[in-house]
């Protein structure tokens, strides 16, 4: 994978053509890399039966997988993390794309999209952090920072971001491999900013369609987040798989890249529940489910 140099910093990433139906640029979560969407893009490749006019944009963000370490922690906020990915976009000549945020990757995937807005079409969240943050109490950090003592430890933590699924076990040791590779400052950081984080006034002003998508039995991230972030966003939709964890483009690739290829395609869906229907079906057959809001949310 190439290193490109953002102002600076020097952000790895991969372009990967013929897989989606237009550029779409994909945001890992927190102690993560590119990796954690091999499954995703195998599943594209094996689907896109004719070279699609789309390429897969992977990069890794400061301090993940082989881009550069931050100096400081002020550097992991999600508005400089976002103003990398749109600065990376621009270099690359990219004007127009969707965006796909994992987790923590979420968070990043919004503020890129609110520092400008023109040039993304869409965003879906994939078990996004939810727009307060997580708060934590002191406890936590001291766990969190002492995740990466040993690999055993670390292969723990990692272990709740899986749902009942058998994982591969070569993937699942590089995925280890990548996490504690992260730097010592997002160690020591990424925490403690997600704790006294708020970015509700920025994604609520988020006007692009979105789709978000969490796993109903995420160990790492409750559902509650995935409905905050529906009633935070303007123009969204909110499809909860029953059977899945965190990580639903590992854990299912071929149902999430089937949900993401049908979101490329369509944007959103056409078919919206009338506002005194209790329940419909949208065009591509999910069940649209009234939860006390003017929008849907979407149950499989």
């Amino acid at each position: 994978m190439p290193l490109i140099d953002l102002n600076g910093f020097k952000m790895n990433y991969d372009i990967v053509p013929g897989v989606a139906p237009h550029d779409t640029l994909f945001v890992h979560g927190n102690t993560a890399s590119n990796r954690w969407w091999i499954p995703t893009l195998k599943t594209l490749r094996t689907n896109a039966k004719t070279d699609l006019p789309g390429r897969a944009i992977f990069a890794e963000w400061r301090g993940c997988g082989q881009s550069a370490a931050p100096t400081e922690g002020g550097e992991l906020h999600p508005s400089v993390l976002g103003a990398d990915y749109v600065a990376l976009l621009e270099k690359l000549g990219i004007e127009s794309a969707s965006v796909v945020g994992h987790s923590l990757g979420g968070l990043i995937a919004l503020y890129a999209v609110a520092a400008r807005p023109s040039m993304f079409k869409q965003i879906l969240l994939l078990n996004s952090v939810g727009p307060k943050g997580i708060p934590y109490d002191d406890s936590a950090y001291d766990y969190f920072e002492s995740i990466p003592a040993s690999r055993a430890s670390c292969a723990r933590a990692l272990s709740f971001s899986f749902h009942d699924q058998q994982i591969d076990s070569t993937l699942f040791d590089r995925l280890v491999d990548d996490t504690l590779k992260m730097s010592s400052v997002n160690w020591s950081s990424i925490w403690r900013m997600l704790g006294r984080f708020d970015g509700r006034d920025v994604i609520s002003k988020i006007g692009v369609p979105a789709l978000i998508i969490h796993g109903a039995h995420d160990r790492v991230l409750p559902l509650e987040d995935a409905h905050t972030l529906m009633a935070t966003l303007p123009n969204a939709k909110l499809v909860i798989l029953p059977d899945q964890g965190h990580s639903p483009n590992i854990e299912n690739p071929e149902h999430f890249v089937s949900l993401l290829t049908s979101f490329l395609e369509e944007s959103m869906p056409k078919d919206l529940p009338k506002e005194s229907a209790d329940e419909s079906r949208d065009d591509r057959g999910y069940r649209a489910v009234r939860t006390g809001q003017s929008r849907p949310e979407l149950v499989l």
